[in-house]
């Protein structure tokens, strides 16, 4: 068993379905080709799916994670994951496909392909669009959370067509030609943001006919209750101790903090910074670091960081600058008025809270001798 796994930790029955790796983690079958993977951590388990062509650990990147709280609900989950993984594999799979109808001199069409559909709204002359919803099947999140495989799309409706019913009709041909419910967009897990004017839209919706996650069911919302604690425990392992991670767990913890300058530098194109500071780690007077992943090694969670930024370099290519902890908070406040709103998401300041107190139970555990050892 993991040195990792406090003793009573785990029943036999609990993981007779899985199988313990030599890296500490456990695995098992998952439909088409992936994996789910379990790694026990903070007295529950960090569950998620991946390709088997990329089943080492670490992970850039992940199919589905979830933060489960008792072992006990492993298999659940798996199950769980599995349909919505059938049922995706599955939909992708179908047969291109289209239908078409008239109203009103319009002409409604809907196509799907692979994992994409495409509904619009034809003027009578036939060659202008005057609505679309067009979209695609959505994540294994928001597939767990609902419980069902479904779909959620861009819209938009010439304005003088609006308040007819078509938008719905655009919505309600989609659903039927992928053979799948539609929810709106950044609900129940789904990707996306959703407007004020949107969600009054699919209210309404729901007013007139059931709605995945507007149903009131019960287990739908227990798990909704969980997206926000899962989504920001997967940034531990596919986040990247930026500079503001680096600051701000030090200014928690009262540490000073290590800068680290790599050759091709922070930021890009879609997420610009003004410094050069590529990882920042909170740092102890003996070295030891306060990282995402829980690294105390500098050098190890330098190499962890490049590799997770796909940045082509090593520890010794980089620049290291030590900050002492009174000039933490000054640093931070400056970061803060800059262009710099990478890392500012609930979900990054709720994992950097979670790391910070973990940092905090280690240092704890290392001070005082373990109850076996009384």
């Amino acid at each position: 068993m993991s040195e990792r796994i406090p003793v009573g930790y785990l029943r036999e029955a609990d993981m007779a379905s899985w199988v313990e790796r030599q890296d500490g983690s456990w695995a098992r079958p998952a439909p088409g080709g992936r994996l789910h993977v379990v790694i026990f951590e903070d007295g529950g388990c960090d569950f998620f799916t991946i390709p088997v062509s990329q089943a080492s650990l670490p992970v850039r990147a992940v199919d589905f994670f979830w933060h489960v709280k008792g072992v006990d609900q492993l298999d659940d989950v798996a199950s769980s994951c599995d349909e919505y993984w059938m049922a995706f594999d599955d939909a992708k799979g179908q047969a291109a496909k289209s239908i078409s109808r008239k109203v009103d001199g319009m002409t409604l069409m809907a196509e799907v392909f692979n994992s994409t559909f495409d509904a619009r709204i034809i003027a009578p002359c036939g060659r202008i669009t005057l609505g679309r919803y067009h979209g695609t099947l959505n994540n294994a999140v928001s597939g767990f959370v609902l419980g069902e495989l479904t779909i959620q799309g861009s819209q938009w409706l010439d304005e003088p067509l609006r308040g007819q019913g078509l938008g719905s009709a655009l919505v309600d041909l989609a659903e039927e030609i992928c053979e799948l419910r539609a929810v709106p967009h950044g609900f129940m897990g789904t990707t996306g943001l959703l407007s004020s004017m949107a969600a009054k839209s699919w209210q309404g919706r729901a007013a007139r006919r059931p709605v995945p996650g507007m149903e009131g069911k019960a287990d739908v919302s227990a798990r909704a209750a969980g997206i926000d604690e899962s989504l920001a425990r997967e940034q531990l392992y596919l986040g990247t101790d930026d500079l503001d991670v680096g600051l701000d767990i030090a200014e928690r913890l009262g540490l000073g903090v290590t800068l680290v300058r790599s050759p091709r530098g922070p930021g890009s194109a879609f997420f610009p910074v003004d410094h050069d500071v590529s990882f920042a780690f909170a740092t102890h007077a003996d070295g030891s670091i306060v990282s995402l992943r829980g690294l105390t090694d500098i050098d190890a969670a330098v190499k962890h960081n490049l590799w997770i930024s796909r940045e082509d370099a090593r520890p010794e290519d980089c620049a290291f600058e030590s900050i002492p902890a009174e000039r933490v908070s000054a640093m931070l406040d400056s970061h803060a008025s800059g262009q710099n709103n990478r890392n500012r998401s609930v979900h990054m300041l709720r994992a950097k809270a979670i790391a910070a107190d973990r940092e905090v139970r280690r240092a704890g555990a290392i001070s005082r001798p373990l109850a076996f050892e009384l």
